[in-house]
């Protein structure tokens, strides 16, 4: 199974991530209802976290299917080292986030939507023990002065749910994992799930088919059922841009209750297609596509912080007129604009100075680290050789 870094994953995590914000625009900026209301009646666009949780289903899950074979004493190994990376991946830029949450809800908040310090400190607790989409629910149905700016970390949330349960699973259930996995997809695939409800914030599905493609691309199923017909331009140039209308026009206005299931399988399908690394979904991924998959491998920063970038900047405008009612549209554009700007040049900062340099480090420090029961495995009968008890860390 390579190892080399898929370019279509990557650009396919730059359409996520720009759905996502295209989600949060009316809320970001001073836009009039009459402009963004009837877009989003007829199209939503949250459902590119849907995409998110596919592309990690899949990408966590390849990296982690030799546990199935491994001795029980391999395994530890392989699960400490494996969150070990996981978490450097994530948490440190998290903490940095809320961080920045806290603050400028102190010192940048005269417009009140960055709730309070205290809100987003409790934000912060409930995010370190892994509990923010829960959270997000509770805060949904209770207005509190408790509750902080941050319920878009409820994903950050259910992912590291999934990164603790998945290798688990995948140790005690081996081979048969998968089938617990076809399972929960069933069960969820009739449940009504409107916006922040119990059941969308802890919604599964679509990383399970993330996970099933993992599972039959080591199988060798994929390599069987390759999606040939997408090397036709007219029709990769037609299927692309209508499986992304349909997915954010499934969304809105909740137009059945197996939308959320239908989407996590139109989710799926898009990370089938870019699995192979064929030109399936994105053709020259390295060239014409570049830009959006440079927005790509920034997109966790990008989506940890472009809700404070904008918020910032609408901050400041708000602070120059005196009130929103003097925000006109030109306003509205201009805070857009200067929102995006602005978040986009943060995440290349934390990108090259922060987050890329922590998750080399957490990589880094996962090959080197020396587990206690190492040495309680080398023991024999016989007298020990200090340089072959010297124990190789594993790698995966």
């Amino acid at each position: 199974m390579s190892n080399q870094k898929n370019q279509e994953i990557e650009v396919l995590r730059g359409v996520a991530v720009i759905l996502v914000m295209l989600a949060h625009y009316p809320f970001l900026a001073p836009v009039r209802e009459i402009y963004w209301l009837p877009v989003i009646q007829k199209f939503h666009f949250w459902a590119g976290v849907d995409i998110f949780f596919a592309i990690s289903g899949y990408v966590v899950t390849r990296t982690i299917l030799n546990l199935r074979t491994q001795p029980r004493r391999e395994q530890a190994d392989l699960l400490i080292r494996f969150w070990f990376r996981r978490f450097f991946r994530l948490i440190p830029m998290a903490w940095l986030t809320l961080l920045i949450a806290v603050l400028l809800s102190a010192f940048w908040n005269d417009r009140g939507v960055l709730k309070t310090p205290i809100g987003n400190i409790t934000d912060a607790f409930f995010q370190l023990i892994y509990m923010s989409n829960w959270r997000a629910y509770w805060c949904s149905v209770n207005q509190s002065d408790f509750c902080g700016a941050n319920t878009h970390f409820w994903s950050l949330s259910l992912e590291e749910q999934f990164y603790i349960a998945l290798p688990l699973l995948i140790i005690f259930l081996r081979r048969k994992f998968w089938w617990l996995a076809v399972a929960l997809i069933v069960v969820q695939f009739p449940l009504d799930r409107p916006l922040l409800s119990l059941f969308w914030v802890t919604r599964l599905d679509a990383m399970l088919w993330g996970v099933i493609i993992a599972v039959a691309e080591d199988n060798g199923v994929l390599s069987r059922i390759r999606p040939q017909f997408m090397n036709n331009t007219f029709l990769r140039r037609t299927l692309l841009p209508a499986i992304i209308i349909l997915i954010c026009w499934l969304v809105a206005g909740g137009h059945s209750r197996y939308s959320v299931g239908i989407v996590a399988i139109l989710s799926g399908v898009l990370v089938w297609f870019a699995s192979y690394k064929q030109g399936y979904l994105f053709k020259h991924a390295d060239t014409f596509w570049r830009p959006i998959a440079w927005v790509g491998a920034r997109s966790y920063g990008i989506y940890l912080l472009h809700v404070f970038c904008f918020l910032a900047v609408y901050e400041l405008f708000y602070r120059i007129y005196g009130s929103n009612e003097a925000l006109g549209d030109a306003e509205a554009v201009a805070v857009l604009s200067l929102g995006l700007a602005f978040t986009l040049i943060v995440s290349q900062i934390t990108y090259t100075t922060f987050e890329r340099p922590i998750t080399d480090f957490g990589r880094r420090k996962a090959k080197q680290i020396k587990l206690p029961f190492q040495n309680g495995a080398q023991q024999t009968d016989g007298p020990i050789d200090p340089v072959k008890t010297n124990p190789v860390p594993a790698t995966l």
